[in-house]
């Protein structure tokens, strides 16, 4: 049951319901429970900061004065727009619900199993198979 809390309230500690690989070589088995959501993001003061709109945004805008020689610089090319999904997924190791957050070559290796009618069915379902996702940097 939801309740109003004051400050000083002890929340009680646990599993989040995000699934992180934390270190390099880290692995977790996951079965997608959905299709994926995607937005964009720019990297601003090590944090992100969602996109909605490349025309309107004024990093977009930002960004795109710059050549490409600019865009080579590290604090540039956090800068650019960066495409992120997120699924609803089951984590293997727990049975737990969870979110997993990730990017673009996660995404795609991730629909070419999909695509391929002995994965993923005529359906192209992502949800009929595991999935295991090793971090690489």
């Amino acid at each position: 049951m939801a309740e109003f809390v004051d400050y000083d309230y002890q929340s009680e500690s646990g599993g989040g319901k995000f699934l992180n690989l934390k270190a390099k070589g880290d692995k977790v088995t996951i079965r997608l429970a959905n299709k994926p959501v995607v937005y964009f993001v720019h990297w601003l003061d090590d944090k992100p900061v969602i996109c909605e709109d490349s025309k309107t945004c004024q990093t977009c805008v930002i960004v795109s004065g710059f050549t490409p020689e600019e865009m080579k610089k590290k604090e540039n090319s956090q800068l650019r727009r960066r495409q992120t999904f997120v699924w609803p997924v089951i984590d293997r190791e727990d049975g737990g619900a969870k979110v997993f957050k990730g990017g673009t070559n996660i995404f795609l290796a991730i629909a070419e199993f999909a695509k391929d009618p002995n994965w993923g069915g005529e359906e192209k379902d992502g949800t009929l198979f595991d999935v295991t996702i090793t971090r690489t940097e």
